[in-house]
């Protein structure tokens, strides 16, 4: 298992990267600069089966079904004040509000 972080918003997926806290900080303040887009840290851990699935749909360009691949898996997690916004991704049209 390899644990992975990055950012997810209204669009889907917009990074899936390995673990990195040194990175941590910055994913966060990128997220909290595209609050308009609902954007969000999250963390997973995933076997290599489940990294692979993950990278083709980003190399497909298929961020919103990496979205919610990622959130049907155990170890997917956000911070606890992002619990209720990660219910309502992905969703291109909560880009507009």
């Amino acid at each position: 298992m390899k644990q992975f972080m990055g950012i997810a918003d209204a669009h889907g997926v917009e990074s899936f990267i390995e673990h990195d806290i040194k990175r941590l900080s910055l994913l966060i303040i990128r997220a909290r600069a595209n609050r308009q887009r609902h954007a969000l840290v999250y963390t997973v851990s995933v076997g290599s089966a489940e990294e692979k699935k993950i990278k083709e749909y980003l190399m497909e360009n298929k961020y919103i079904a990496a979205l919610k691949y990622l959130k049907t898996l155990t170890t997917f997690a956000v911070e606890k004040s992002m619990i209720k916004i990660i219910n309502y991704l992905p969703n291109p049209d909560l880009d507009t509000l």
